[in-house]
Formats: C-alpha cells, structure tokens, sequence
C-alpha cells in the first residue's frame, strides 16, 4: 500500500514546473503531507490497547525456569517459618537474589530494546519514577495552558550592527543525497507531530518519500516559502513541581512536524557552514556550536579569573538570565541582522516564511486545545532555531567592552581590577550595558536569578549583594577557586549512586551494573574535568571511585583494587584526567 501511495506522490509532482508559482508552494505540500498521512493512518492504524495485569503468567520472559525458581522460593519460605533458624534465612535470601538476578536478566535479553529495560530496571532502583506519569490533581484544560503560554510571552519585552564585506549568502538547491542525510540524522523518537508521523516511520518509507521530498523542498527554496501546514506544534506541558494548578510550574514540550524539520535541517546546515566558514559568529559563543561545549566555556572562565590571580587582582563575574529568551526573540531584528550578514534577499524571505504565521496546539489529558498564533521567539524544538538564536545575540559582545562568556542565553560578565571599589565600578558600568543592549533587542533581564560574585586571593570585602558561591554551567564556583564547594556536591552525586550501585549488585549482572558505573559514577567526574582536576577534591573523588570499583568487583571496603580497573575495563581518575586532555589537545 505504501509502494501504491509513493507512486501517487511522484504523480501529484510531476507537474510542478507548470503550476504557477508562490501561492501554491503551500496546496502542494499540504497534499503532499495529507496523503502521507492518510496512507500511513492506513498502513499503521491507531487502535486502543487495553493494558494486560503485570503478573508472571502474561509476561513472555517469565519461562519454566522461573516458575520452578518461584515455586522452589515459595517452598523455602514455608520451610523458613516453620523452623526460623538462621540457616533456613540466609537460604531463602540467597536464592531470592538468585532469581531476581535471573528475571532482570531474562527481561533485559527479550525486550526489544535492551537499554530501555536496562535503564528500568536501574531507575526502579534509584526510586526514580517520572512526574507526568503519575496522576496530577490538576483542574486546568488544554487551552489554559495555550493561552497562558502564549499571552506570558507576549507580557516580556520592551522594544525599543555589523556590516561585512564577504560574499552573499543564498541558500541553494539540494540532492537527493542531501535530503536522506537530513533524515537519516534525526534523532529516532515514537512522538507523534499533529499528522500523527514519527521518525521511525518516515526513516522506514524514506526510499519512498525522498523523490517526491526533494522536489517539494526545493520548490520551497526557489520560491522562498516555509510551508503554512509544516508551521503548527504540538506542544504538552510537563509538571515541574509546586502547585499543579499554577501553569507557571510546567514546562511545554514541544512536537514539530517531522517533514518541518527535515527542510530545517537542510537550511540549518547551509546556514551555519556559512556563518562558521566566514568567522561571523563571536569567539565568545559557545552554545549550538560544532566543536564547541560546556566544558570549553568553563575553562575560558576559570583560566582568565587564574590569570587575575596570577597578575594580583581580583574579579568579578555577573552571572546573568533572561527571562524566556528563546521565546522572546523579535523577528523584525533578527532578519535586520542577517541582512548585515549578507544574507540574499530571497534567504531572507526564506527564513522570515520560517518564522511568521506559526501556531501551536497543546494537548493535556489526551485533548487538543484551539490553535494560537506564535507572534515572536524562534520555534522551540527546533533544529533551526538555536542557531538563529545565536546569530540573533552575536553581536552583544561587540557592545560590552569586558570579558563576555556566552552559552546560548546564559550570559557571564566578567570585569577585573586591582581595588574593590574600582571593580564595583566596573561591574556596574558593565551590567548597564548589557541591560541597555537587552532593551534595544527586546528581551527581559530576569533580576530574581542573576547572581553576582567576586573572585579574589585576598580576603576583600564582599559587598552584601553579591554571592559567595555560584553554579556555572553544572560546575560549583568559591571565590579562591579551592574547588572545596564544587567537591562537597560531586562527592554528594557520587556517594548517592553508591548506594544505587549498591542496590543494583544482587539485581543484575556485571554487564548491566558496570554500564549503571558509567551512567551514574563516571559521567559526573567526567564532566569538566580538566578545569578541577589540579584541585585538593581529587584525591576525595579518587577514593569514591575507588569504593565504587569495589563493589563492581564485589571485594571488601579495603581491599586492594588496581587490579580490577584493568579487568573491568574503567580508567583510574588521573588516567581519565589524562585522557581527556590528550584528546582535547590533538
């Protein structure tokens, strides 16, 4: 049937080239869209599924095996209270971590997909069961929630550049080759955008729809239309915490359509070889960029406030956050900007079709709300938008004449000086600029959650309203940079996991339980390693690791365990310190 639906597709297309022009970029795609849809509601239909109880006879891993296992921990259950003794007990128990062991890992080998019941199996453990899937007690509709959204955007702002001589920007036509790499890099998922297509859908006809996709899309390109039907979100609300009446406590997540981003995808990828190649983007940004993370930022911070030590003079850092930023981006001053960039007349209509006449929908509680307009901000979930973000807040680094850290919209001023007062100056002068600049861009400072912090070798007076320790970035900041701070809460993470570690090790095999070590250990003294590593913490964090080695290897609280880093395959800390940095320098 969808062999019979794609040739329908290349039959619909076949007669592009003689339809006449813009106005029909829209018709052609949104029947293009509606018989994919319609033949894959055809092929993979909706039908409601009635849960079956989770007991051991309705589960397809729950063999022979098990069941004799079962009725044997049965038997010497009843043996243990009828006798009681300490012997009758330890056997019970240690049969009981036998068979739980064994059904974890019965479960693990016949799911379909292995890391989805492995990382069950261990967030069970960690207690840790996800917020939306309980029952809310929550009174609010669908269209409560839109229209807060909607109207809360709309209530931030108050509105009130570089010209480059390089070549023009114009976004080209692209292959058929182009247009399966598009699709075969999005991330696979089973949400539903509002034609009820997934990614693993699309991926799984592709061959299908790449002839017929590629036509249309550059259809679009050469007549610089987004399509109108590939401009609605699903957005769903998702609880935070506190009162679950109040709509300032959820989060939207939002769900694009699948052929929206594919077209996304291919302007995303045009775009930012040319901002890249031509050096267009500030030095400053590290968010959304390739080669480009967390850990960079982290380190150009910590590297110029030890530079300030090492001259003998003190630092200070505004942490700064802005309210909805994303959401909050004009788009009459974002295309002003990228005409600076040289951006061609007709990728600019491109990307403002893009960006105008959007709408979203929420669904809660499996109902659709009306559809709203979108009046500003870059789409949420999208693969454009954090690029045109950036692009959007480039140049305020070129307005603000200190050392300026940026991370898509988590924004560091920082001033340095040899005197306090002068450094309060500084940093006062500073903020003002930037606030001005945020004023003249429309976006909101949001003054509840901007901290200020002074870094200095001397025991400076610390102004009352400023911290003395801040968060940057999942790193713990102290005004020595001791790193004591950050330590007390990776040795707090780490000590947490133990105990799941712990938990895990009668429950699941060694496989299962040094991919847990991983996820839950490693990961975090992992991250932002070679910013810390110098610091008195590590020899703390060493020791952990070495505990959680231990119970890996299932040895004794002091036993030696050099060993068993090289059987199990894991780094030492120093050896992952050095790992790191020998990647990060080649």
């Amino acid at each position: 049937m969808i062999m019979r639906n794609a040739e329908v597709s290349c039959t619909l297309l076949q007669n592009l080239e003689q339809l006449s022009i813009e106005k029909h970029v829209d018709d052609l795609f949104t029947k293009f869209v509606n018989l994919i849809e319609g033949h894959v509601g055809q092929a993979f239909p909706l039908k409601e599924v009635k849960r079956q109880p989770n007991n051991n006879k309705t589960v397809k891993w729950f063999d022979s095996e098990l069941i004799q296992m079962r009725e044997t921990l049965q038997h010497l259950c009843e043996i243990n209270n009828l006798i009681g003794s300490e012997q009758t007990k330890s056997a019970k128990n240690s049969f009981r971590k036998v068979k739980k062991m064994l059904c974890n890992e019965k479960f693990i080998s016949t799911a379909s997909n292995k890391v989805k019941a492995m990382w069950k199996i261990i967030n069970e453990t960690r207690n840790k069961s996800v917020k939306n899937s309980q029952k809310l007690s929550c009174d609010m509709t669908c269209d409560d929630f839109n229209n807060y959204f909607i109207n809360e955007i709309s209530k931030l702002g108050t509105q009130s550049n570089n010209d480059c001589d390089i070549e023009l920007c114009d976004i080209a036509k692209v292959s058929h080759i182009k247009v399966r790499e598009a699709i075969d890099n999005l991330k696979n998922s089973n949400s539903s955008d509002i034609f009820n297509l997934n990614v693993k859908i699309v991926k799984s006809i592709k061959d299908l729809l790449i002839p017929p996709l590629a036509k249309l899309i550059n259809f679009c390109i050469n007549y610089c239309v987004f399509p109108k039907c590939l401009k609605t979100a699903v957005t769903v609300p998702v609880y935070k915490k506190g009162d679950t009446n109040n709509q300032s406590n959820y989060r939207l997540i939002s769900l694009l359509p699948i052929f929206g981003k594919i077209l996304e995808k291919i302007l995303f990828e045009q775009l930012c070889t040319y901002l890249e190649s031509h050096v267009l983007l500030s030095d400053s940004q590290y968010g959304f960029r390739r080669n480009r993370s967390t850990g960079n930022a982290t380190q150009e911070l910590v590297n110029f406030i030890s530079q300030c030590f090492e001259d003998r003079k003190i630092a200070v850092a505004s942490f700064l956050d802005l309210s909805k930023a994303f959401d909050c981006v004009s788009h009459k001053l974002l295309l002003k900007k990228l005409t600076a960039y040289n951006l061609v007349p007709s990728s600019i209509q491109l990307i403002r079709s893009y960006l105008e006449d959007r709408h979203q929908v929420v669904k809660y509680k499996e109902q659709l709300s009306d559809c709203l307009l979108v009046r500003k901000g870059v789409p949420q979930g999208s693969i454009l938008g954090p690029l045109l973000f950036i692009t959007f807040i480039n140049d305020l680094s070129s307005s603000i004449d200190s050392k300026i850290i940026l991370y898509a919209d988590d924004i560091t001023l920082i001033n340095q000086a040899t005197s306090t007062e002068t450094i309060c100056v500084k940093r006062e002068e500073t903020q003002s600029r930037a606030e001005d600049w945020f004023r003249q861009n429309d976006l909101s400072l949001n003054a509840n959650k901007t901290t200020t912090m002074l870094f200095s070798l001397k025991n400076s007076d610390v102004p009352p309203d400023f911290t003395t320790s801040a968060q940057f970035l999942g790193i713990h900041l102290d005004a020595k940079l001791t790193w004591k701070v950050h330590g007390d809460e990776l040795a707090n993470r780490i000590s947490k996991n133990l105990f799941v570690l712990r938990s895990l090790k009668n429950k699941v095999s060694n496989q299962v339980l040094r991919t847990a070590y991983f996820a839950l250990c490693e990961s975090h003294l992992r991250y932002c390693i070679l910013t810390w590593d110098h610091a008195s913490i590590c020899n703390r964090i060493f020791r952990l690791q070495r505990r959680a080695i231990r119970i890996l290897a299932g040895i004794g609280y002091r036993d030696d365990c050099r060993s068993y880093f090289t059987s199990l395959r894991i780094l030492t800390l120093p050896s992952v310190y050095t790992y790191i940095k020998f990647t990060a320098t080649s």
